[in-house]
């Protein structure tokens, strides 16, 4: 599919939630660095295989391609790209390669009579063999 810059660059449909421009911005300064901003979160989520959404631009589009074509989004889907959403899924890959690495658990494995493995006899098994005196 190929862009369509007049749609939103992002999900590339038409609904009802009006596009966003950022160089129509009433900020004067700095209007390319949403841009910037956006591909560099994208890179980042391409690069952690985690993109949240489908998106029909390369990895080789440049704040200038964006610029050019005056490239609007809508806001919802912009906030699927946004820092917060990005640390949460930096977090979430940590946290994905640091299962692999965890050591072993204290706790003593049970089979399935709720036992403790490696155990010869249960409290009650121990009740059991004690000598029972004559009254």
């Amino acid at each position: 599919m190929e862009l369509n810059w007049n749609q939103c660059i992002i999900c590339q449909e038409e609904t009802s939630e009006p596009l966003k421009c950022p160089l129509e911005s009433h900020y004067q300064s700095g209007k390319t660095d949403a841009y910037l901003s956006f591909l560099t979160n994208v890179q980042q989520f391409r690069d952690m295989d985690t993109l949240p959404t489908s998106i029909y631009f390369g990895s080789d589009a440049i704040v200038a391609d964006f610029e050019t074509h005056s490239a609007s989004w809508h806001k919802s889907c912009r906030l699927k790209f946004n820092n917060s959403k990005l640390a949460r899924a930096k977090k979430r890959s940590v946290s994905q390669v640091n299962e692999h690495d965890r050591r072993p658990s204290k706790r003593k494995a049970m089979n399935e009579k709720g036992q403790e493995e490696g155990d010869v006899y249960t409290l009650c098994q121990h009740l059991m063999l004690m000598p029972i005196f004559d009254q």
